[in-house]
């Protein structure tokens, strides 16, 4: 869904619950500045608001591992506040 969006290049959703309530992180790259509530608004139409993610984390490029997949633990966690709405 959220690759769906015009803007979106690549993304990648992740659980992550370092605070003991689990929560999706949203990471995107964006071929121009798209503002967290863009896409927040663009899921909200499909989505039911608990499968929307909570945290927005906008990266120049997505990590990936020696055979090209996205690599899920060298994504940045809650712990970094970039693209925070």
């Amino acid at each position: 869904m959220l690759s769906g969006h015009a803007r979106v290049e690549s993304c990648a959703v992740s659980v992550f619950d370092d605070t003991g309530r689990p929560e999706l992180v949203a990471h995107y790259v964006a071929s121009e500045e798209l503002a967290a509530d863009d896409l927040r608004d663009h899921l909200s139409t499909a989505l039911p608001a608990d499968m929307v993610p909570k945290r927005w984390v906008r990266l120049a490029a997505l990590p990936l591992t020696g055979n090209g997949k996205v690599d899920h633990r060298a994504l940045p966690g809650r712990q970094d506040r970039a693209g925070a709405p």
